[in-house]
């Protein structure tokens, strides 16, 4: 039996540095997977919240990860607003769904393009990047960054974001997510490639959230579950989940499928809100009932994050608490893996949606 190291992070939703994964091979097969420590890969990000300001917060927590980083945000904006007992109006909200449903589609055609690197489809990977490249000018000529918009704010929003370009751009892209949803049905490329790979069962995705607990059948939404922020506002009618095999192809075809509800929700957002520039920060909240703690849960690109902060009463982070996904599917990963040959487990490990970086806060 020989062992080989593996790094994660070329096949994770996020470019950071590679994770520790051995696999143990005899032949070609995986016999065992061994995930290695993470302790020495964590980069102390909460820990940099705590003692800084709000806004100083919440531009380290957005930071945290390229493909997750509204979400951050605005869990602990959400969180900060419970603290304080404040309430945003309803353009705000719709902003903010705006960006996060943008962030969504960026991180699952991410997701699509490195399952199609690894599967050995190379027009696919292009179409991804190039996909993502149209948004990703679009959003800078929005807010005038390429990443890191820093939406989000406690009460509202940041000022002067002007939509027009957003609606072309999300308008062109919504024909691509029909093409996706063809590369991911079961005679579809990428669904034929990765039929029956990397099982997760639906006892195993207890606990899970994101693609791999969607893909078994589990129904871990908390936009629809427990809708805050701007989705309290959208009378959206969420996708029925139609996937239980819990293989790589039911995670790819989940991804592929939520562009289209990404999209729509997107379009309902823009309809409401117009071309013109958002709105800035509302002031209004009741400070007779503020407390100091507030705790808010989201549904990112990777799963349900929960955020919990304790504030004083000038605003500043005391103590901060951030749980993302993952952990528990990185622990789950020699189940998954094992009896594998080893060239499947790169498309595996792309379709799993782990994120390296939500990994190592």
């Amino acid at each position: 039996m020989s062992a080989v190291h593996y790094p994660l992070g070329p096949y994770s939703s996020a470019l950071t540095q590679p994770l520790p994964l051995t696999l143990l091979l005899r032949g070609d097969q995986i016999e065992d997977v061994e995930p290695g420590d993470l302790t020495p890969y964590h980069r102390g990000v909460v820990a940099l919240c705590e003692g800084k300001t709000a806004d100083e917060a919440l531009t380290i927590i957005e930071h945290s990860c390229a493909t997750a980083g509204q979400t951050h945000r605005l869990a602990l904006v959400l969180a900060l607003e419970a603290a304080a007992n404040q309430t945003t109006s309803k353009q705000a909200r719709l902003t903010r769904v705006l960006f996060a449903e943008i962030e969504r589609i960026l991180a699952r055609l991410w997701t699509l393009g490195v399952s199609a690197r690894a599967a050995g489809f190379p027009a696919l990977w292009r179409a991804a990047l190039d996909q993502r490249e149209d948004l990703y000018a679009a959003t800078e000529s929005a807010t005038g960054e390429r990443v890191y918009w820093a939406i989000a704010t406690v009460g509202g929003t940041r000022d002067s974001l002007t939509l027009a370009g957003l609606a072309d751009a999300i308008t062109a892209f919504a024909p691509a997510c029909e093409e996706w949803r063809k590369a991911t049905i079961a005679r579809g490329s990428l669904g034929m490639a990765a039929a029956g790979l990397g099982v997760v069962s639906e006892e195993q995705a207890t606990g899970l959230t994101g693609l791999a607990a969607r893909a078994a059948g589990a129904r871990q939404d908390v936009r629809e579950s427990a809708p805050y922020d701007g989705y309290v506002d959208l009378a959206h009618v969420w996708p029925s989940p139609t996937y239980k095999t819990g293989d790589a192809a039911a995670r790819l075809l989940c991804a592929a499928e939520d562009l289209t509800t990404s999209v729509a929700v997107a379009q309902a957002c823009l309809a409401e809100l117009g071309n013109g520039p958002s709105a800035g920060v509302d002031e209004r909240h009741d400070a007779a009932s503020a407390q100091r703690t507030g705790q808010a849960t989201v549904e990112g690109p990777h799963g349900a994050v929960t955020i919990r902060v304790t504030r004083d009463q000038e605003g500043v982070v005391e103590r901060l608490e951030c749980v993302t996904p993952g952990a528990a599917l990185y622990a789950l990963l020699p189940r998954i893996l094992r009896t594998h040959n080893a060239t499947q487990a790169p498309l595996i490990l792309a379709s799993l949606d782990l994120c390296a970086a939500c990994l190592t806060l």
